[in-house]
């Protein structure tokens, strides 16, 4: 580790004298460099951080957690919510005729308000008509879940995956054999 450490500064130092060739490099320079770098690379680090913040989730929901001890939950429990999506899913009807198949993994945090909010497609279905059925099922849910709660009933923000799974009915096709075979 601190091999690769000091490779990667004298590779910094190589590169900062090809662009500065006039500066002398001496061991104080080297520091100031070194610093200089640390410097400017934490700082594009923290701004990079506060533009996921201003993009993503609500500010209070930065830290959603997976596992809580009370989960959030949709109106009705978990067997409402897999009625509602099946019963609000639209199968594409071109891909059902051709017999595609697939499950795309929703994840989106529900807020300690109990709206559901930030929605990414986690893993796809291998097909993007399928993927964009299924955001758009869980985008349209009730935004009224029971929010989250961890210990003495604190309110607390969670990171849910749901599963759409969308399977086409065909009709299985039977073997056809050779004429003079039975």
């Amino acid at each position: 580790m601190v091999l690769q450490v000091s490779l990667h500064i004298k590779q910094i130092i190589y590169i900062a004298f090809a662009f500065f060739p006039s500066v002398p490099m001496t061991p104080k320079y080297h520091v100031f460099l070194i610093i200089t770098l640390v410097c400017g690379f934490f700082a594009t680090v923290s701004k990079a951080q506060n533009a996921v913040s201003a993009v993503g989730a609500p500010d209070d929901c930065l830290n959603a957690l997976s596992h809580v001890k009370v989960p959030a939950l949709f109106p009705g429990g978990h067997e409402a919510l897999f009625t509602y999506i099946s019963s609000n899913v639209k199968y594409p009807a071109e891909l059902a005729a051709k017999g595609i198949s697939g499950k795309a993994y929703i994840s989106f945090i529900v807020d300690t308000k109990g709206r559901p909010d930030d929605f990414t497609l986690l893993r796809s279905s291998g097909n993007t008509s399928l993927d964009d059925e299924a955001l758009r099922v869980t985008k349209a849910m009730p935004a009224n879940w029971s929010p989250a709660e961890e210990p003495a009933g604190t309110k607390v923000c969670q990171k849910m995956v749901i599963p759409v799974s969308f399977k086409a009915d065909v009709a299985p096709v039977m073997p056809v054999s050779a004429p003079g075979h039975k």
